[in-house]
């Protein structure tokens, strides 16, 4: 299973969308809008960058940067919808987990694109 940072881990759930950290739940779905996905190659580490606000009607003005870390990717896929529309890939439908052997199946809806991967950690990085 994969090693969990900055998150409690969970697997073989539906899909989650609310996180639970050491100083709380962080809820990428409501509180939140995508702002880059983002894949290294060399480092096999692929990025999710949001921003986020408590207060869901200030993620324009007042939202500051998470990243969902994967490292260790392998088998990595991303899907865009045919019918592409930038304005549905910016809300985190669902980001589902499976155990798969010694890594972690991970599952990233965000309406028109989709990642599907295994990898070996994940981290939630949150603003100090």
């Amino acid at each position: 299973m994969a090693e969990f940072l900055g998150l409690d881990p969970w697997h073989d759930e539906g899909p989650v969308v609310d996180f639970s950290t050491p100083t709380g739940i962080v809820d990428l779905h409501n509180n939140a809008t995508v702002e880059q996905v983002i894949f290294a190659p060399r480092e096999a580490v692929l990025r999710i960058l949001f921003r986020y606000a408590e207060d869901w009607r200030t993620i324009d003005t007042e939202g500051r940067l998470v990243e969902l870390e994967f490292r260790e990717v392998r088998d990595l896929r991303i899907a865009q919808a045919a019918d592409y529309d930038p304005r549905s890939s910016t809300t985190l439908e669902g980001l589902v987990h499976r155990l798969e052997g010694p890594m972690s199946a991970f599952e990233v809806d965000m309406g028109d694109i989709t990642c599907s991967l295994l990898a070996g950690a994940l981290t939630l990085h949150l603003p100090e």
